[in-house]
């Protein structure tokens, strides 16, 4: 019976980790990812008495969370639509926990930066083959047109955007892999994780998307707050955020446009703000029913207005589905739960939490909840964070620069 519950447990693991791979490149394997982790966990349960279960983080206070997204689906005009939406909420929780259970010593940890670190270098990877060939070497996606002949990468995703939005996590996560190696003078794998930190850079910038490197940067702001160099790595930051704002360049270009909000595709979020508002307006407390926000999209747009668009905002989408009581619950959870694995060792924990926060910036930006591939990455961040070990001491930091 011991043999089998190794068996299950091994094959949970590896559920877990094809979930957190998968977030690079296939919608359907995160999904298959999670089957796998769920159907092991319900064998593995039984034959392991007791089950060693972690807590569950802020338990009562999720449990509220749910009711009111319940209240969503019952109050929704399709609530057959809405239940599934629900589903893709609790897929989320399910993926939190999966992190906090699955990861419970140095070799799991092991494990998990070698999933991540290899999706990233897959999604890096393809974005360098398809600045050089014009499609990507997995999906065969092309780059997106931007103006003239400049174009935008999309790497292993269909638009830039996403595959910014993917790659911000990353870029935090692997400078506190750089930063660890450095701080114990092991200076080959230092030079290999910066030299892919490099590289991620490159095809961030190039895809450019302004929400995910200004989210980016966010990232590393909150990263830095974590340790003594805080002040010495701002200045570096904020350095590097006016070198992309006057140096000229495409990327330097939409920078500037984001005071005014005035044109271009500026001026097709605010018409898409403006439209999530009015949805908003319509049922404020318990919205319009969760994954609704496509059905209801055509009462509101203006008559004018040829597209269907996502709201390019999660707080405003998850609002007009879950009212402002349900988005304000479900974010305040976020918050809470953050706030519990705050105080974890070294520099990946802290790093994992400024990836979830990078995230949370970006939503502001693109729906980027909305998306499997970018919800499947945020959770399994977060739940990772929340396996870590919490610090004893103060982090050596200080030692590292």
């Amino acid at each position: 019976m011991q043999d089998h519950a190794a068996n299950f447990k091994l094959i949970k693991t590896f559920g877990f980790f094809l979930a957190l791979s998968a977030t690079a490149f296939s919608n359907s394997f995160c999904g298959i990812g999670l089957g796998v982790y769920i159907g092991a966990l319900a064998f593995e349960t039984p034959l392991r008495k007791p089950y060693p279960w972690r807590p569950f983080p802020a338990w009562r206070f999720l449990v509220v969370v749910l009711a009111s997204l319940a209240v969503s689906v019952v109050m929704s005009v399709d609530p057959v639509h809405s239940l599934k939406g629900f589903g893709k909420y609790f897929q989320g929780f399910v993926l939190l926990y999966a992190g906090i259970d699955v990861i419970r010593g140095e070799k799991e940890k092991g494990w998990f930066i070698f999933a991540y670190a290899g999706a990233i270098l897959l999604a890096v990877s393809s974005g360098i083959y398809q600045e050089f060939f014009g499609v990507d070497f997995l999906l065969g996606h092309k780059v997106n047109p931007h103006f003239g002949d400049i174009t935008r990468l999309t790497g292993t995703f269909k638009h830039s955007n996403d595959y910014g939005t993917f790659l911000v996590p990353g870029f935090v996560f692997l400078l506190a892999l750089f930063l660890d190696r450095a701080r114990q003078k092991k200076w080959v794998s230092s030079a290999l994780w910066i030299a892919l930190l490099t590289a991620l850079a490159y095809v961030l910038v190039r895809t450019l998307s302004r929400g995910a490197i200004l989210s980016a940067f966010a990232a590393v702001v909150f990263f830095c707050l974590f340790f003594r160099f805080r002040w010495i790595a701002l200045a570096v930051v904020a350095s590097a955020l006016a070198a992309l704002w006057f140096i000229p360049s495409p990327l330097a270009e939409r920078l500037r446009e984001l005071p005014g909000m005035g044109g271009g595709d500026l001026s097709e979020r605010w018409t898409l703000i403006k439209i999530s508002l009015d949805m908003i307006k319509e049922s404020p407390i318990f919205g319009l029913g969760l994954n609704t926000y496509s059905q209801n999209f055509p009462r509101f747009k203006p008559a004018d207005y040829n597209a269907y668009m996502y709201s390019h905002n999660s707080y405003l989408q998850m609002a007009t589905e879950a009212g402002i009581l349900g988005a304000s619950l479900f974010f305040a959870y976020i918050v809470v739960v953050m706030a519990r694995f705050r105080k974890t060792s070294g520099f990946l924990g802290p790093a994992l939490l400024a990836g979830v926060f990078g995230l949370l910036v970006n939503c502001l930006f693109d729906s980027v909840l909305q998306s499997t591939q970018l919800r499947f990455l945020f959770w399994t961040l977060l739940g990772a964070a929340g396996a870590l070990p919490p610090k004893a001491d103060p982090p050596p930091a200080g030692a590292a620069l």
